[in-house]
């Protein structure tokens, strides 16, 4: 398996690329991705944070896409 390669500009949209979600990687190991997450529809949007194994997060199963959106 490849390393997983990844720069804090990056943006990944919820639901395979449709949203509402939005996340950035916080860091990122060889086992856990640390995501901070917050919903773009929201008037006064609030960050979280949360962590996902690099496995699921690299699967096809993760609904999490990258975008060019920033």
């Amino acid at each position: 398996m490849p390393a997983f390669e990844w720069d804090r500009n990056d943006r990944y949209l919820s639901n395979d690329g449709k949203g509402p979600l939005m996340a950035r990687i916080l860091c990122a190991t060889d086992k856990l991705v640390k995501l901070e997450r917050w919903n773009m529809k929201s008037k006064n949007p609030r960050k979280k944070s949360g962590t996902l194994s690099i496995k699921f997060f690299t699967s096809d199963r993760c609904g999490w896409k990258k975008t060019s959106r920033k």
